[in-house]
């Protein structure tokens, strides 16, 4: 969820230096129902190196998520996108000019 939300909603604004969009009404995250079924699937082998065997998924899970669905978006368009996030009107301006 986080990385489709990085891919396609969540957009710092800054001005200044300083975030003008801290706020849940205008810093857009998905909710379930702006999201596909996600199946997790956790490998249960322990880590060797892990206190007791632990792994650590962090944040992991944001690698992969946005160049995937961008690029795909770029595949389906025949277009190169080369910014995140690739926002509703980012997408709509370069498929109208």
């Amino acid at each position: 969820a986080q990385g489709i939300g990085w891919a396609l909603f969540e957009e710092v604004v800054l001005r200044d230096g300083a975030m003008v969009n801290a706020q849940m009404t205008n810093y857009v995250i998905p909710t379930s129902g702006d999201l596909p079924p996600i199946r997790v699937i956790f490998d249960e082998q322990p880590a060797p190196y892990g206190p007791g065997g632990a792994k650590g998924i962090g944040e992991l899970p944001m690698d992969g998520p946005a160049p995937a669905v961008i690029n795909a978006i770029g595949a389906a368009l025949g277009e190169a996108f080369d910014c995140v996030p690739l926002t509703p009107e980012r997408l709509m301006e370069t498929i109208t000019t």
